[in-house]
């Protein structure tokens, strides 16, 4: 692991299917001249909810940036400065990327985000059907999370019937 200069973890990965990830020494104040990065890594075929608890940085020099994937020009989801308590976030992919960096002077209390994972990629597990009448039923690839009852959704079959033949498409954006 990295730690920042005042002793605290400032790059991790999170992997478990929710938790929370705080600035430096939330909420007494994070320090001078941070660069941190936190990966958010889901199950393949999950996406990441972020809620935004608490937010204070000092506008502008101190910011958090939120990308979607792990790669340095991954697609920024926002970038957020100041004490508004920005927006839910959700990824597009299984990892977010969160780049929090602090300038030389002044610090804010810092953030509390909290973060879950949800399945929402599908597959096809059984097709039948007589005439007309075509059967599907999907399940999520994402079966290997530890309590189902927190994702209730990971562990269900969904059947979907047809009365003609035509091909299907479930865009998850």
């Amino acid at each position: 692991q990295c730690f920042s200069q005042i002793g605290f973890p400032c790059m991790s990965n999170f992997t478990a299917a929710m938790g929370t990830v705080l600035s430096p020494d939330y909420p007494e104040g994070y320090g001078n001249n941070l660069n941190c990065v936190w990966l958010i890594i889901a199950e393949p075929g999950s996406r990441i909810h972020l809620a935004f608890n608490d937010f204070d940085l000092e506008p502008p020099y101190d910011f958090l940036t939120v990308r979607d994937g792990e790669l340095v020009d991954a697609v920024v989801l926002g970038r957020f400065s100041g004490a508004e308590v920005p927006s839910h976030l959700t990824s597009n992919s299984n990892i977010l990327q969160l780049e929090f960096q602090a300038d030389h002077s002044m610090s804010g209390r810092g953030f509390n985000i909290t973060y879950s994972s949800e399945c929402f990629s599908f597959e096809c597990v059984s097709c039948s059907g007589k005439d007309s009448h075509q059967k599907i039923i999907l399940k999520c690839l994402c079966d290997n999370v530890q309590d189902p009852s927190v994702y209730p959704q990971s562990s269900v079959s969904y059947s979907l019937i047809f009365h003609y033949a035509f091909a299907l498409s479930f865009p998850f954006h």
